[in-house]
């Protein structure tokens, strides 16, 4: 009875089980409340597109930030993969969006090299120039926390 079953597919089709979705949990930064648009950044490259400029053709490349809470995009062009125009283009993105609380990117040559100048730039401040300053101007409502710890809370993972 079970092989004539099989054998038509009007008997198959109303005897199918419906399929069920895998999925994967979702990052924290997609259920927390309460941040603003761009706190939690996706970085990605895409390309290269073939650009007109004169009479020559040039290679450029989309910079992509993608909004991980509300999905929104933000895209900057560069001229290259190089770490210098990945960092050329996040100062230009927290130019225009604000600060970033967590960066998440995939493990490319330029984005973990970019990770590490920030790291070794942010490392050689004079920490206590810095705190010196701040606990001067405190007035004017700086803050006060030491640059570790606000380095620490924006730190990309």
């Amino acid at each position: 009875m079970r092989r004539i079953i099989n054998q038509y597919n009007q008997c198959r089709l109303k005897t199918v089980k419906p399929g069920k979705q895998l999925m994967a949990e979702l990052p924290d930064s997609r259920l927390q409340l309460g941040f603003p648009p761009f706190a939690h950044v996706r970085v990605d490259y895409f390309g290269p597109l073939m650009v007109h400029q004169r009479r020559s053709e040039l290679k450029r490349y989309g910079c992509l930030f993608t909004c991980m809470t509300m999905k929104a995009v933000h895209l900057e062009v560069t001229r290259d993969l190089s770490t210098d125009t990945l960092i050329n283009a996040i100062r230009c993105f927290v130019a225009h969006r604000g600060p970033v609380q967590h960066t998440y990117s995939d493990n490319g040559t330029n984005l973990v090299d970019a990770e590490r100048v920030l790291r070794q730039a942010i490392n050689s401040w004079d920490q206590d120039q810095i705190y010196e300053y701040c606990r001067q101007s405190d007035t004017n409502g700086a803050s006060t926390r030491r640059p570790q710890a606000i380095w620490a809370e924006c730190g990309s993972e």
